[in-house]
């Protein structure tokens, strides 16, 4: 199964400014029309219920995997029954991302999309789960927040490399990567 994580990042390496904040707050429209054009293609979207919340709903076209800590779920807005008949949200309490991904790929899925926050994407890299990374850089300095990687949780040097280059308009790139072999530093 190939696993794409997808983030908006500040020239400072935020990606938001506290965990209530929507990044549509910050980022451009070229990026938000990115991320719908590409988080539908792929179909299946993985978040932490922090990044749900700050959504709100289900997205068209695409089935949302809500990944929990105890207790977190609890706090989401309710799932209505049309949404749980058209399978658009799947709440999954405390799973390890290798397991997820398991359970996923016996349901004959091929690509997930990893789409935040902090935690759900740092459990994604540390574990070497992720295939592809699309980073999205914005032209603005949150000073302060969510970093895509908080201090301390990359244990190791990690390299990728640049597959593409897309430039969504003069003002907002976003780089397509592959993690390479990395060695320990």
């Amino acid at each position: 199964m190939q696993k794409i994580l997808i983030v908006a990042s500040s020239l400072d390496g935020y990606i938001a400014q506290s965990r209530q904040q929507v990044s549509t707050a910050w980022t451009s429209r070229e990026d938000r029309q990115f991320f719908a054009k590409i988080s539908r293609q792929i179909g299946v979207l993985i978040m932490g219920a922090p990044t749900y919340a700050t959504i709100g709903r289900p997205l068209p076209e695409r089935q949302i995997i809500v990944m929990c800590r105890p207790g977190e779920c609890s706090e989401l807005p309710e799932v209505t029954e049309r949404e749980v008949q058209l399978n658009t949200v799947w709440r999954s309490d405390s799973r390890a991302p290798a397991d997820l991904l398991a359970v996923l790929e016996s349901q004959g899925l091929r690509q997930v999309a990893i789409c935040g926050g902090a935690r759900v994407y740092q459990s994604f890299l540390t574990a070497n789960l992720v295939d592809e990374l699309y980073v999205t850089i914005e032209p603005v300095f949150l000073g302060g927040g969510i970093k895509l990687t908080p201090d301390g949780m990359v244990s190791a040097l990690q390299r990728f490399e640049v597959v593409e280059k897309i430039d969504l308009s003069t003002q907002t790139t976003v780089w397509h990567l592959k993690p390479m072999d990395n060695e320990t530093v």
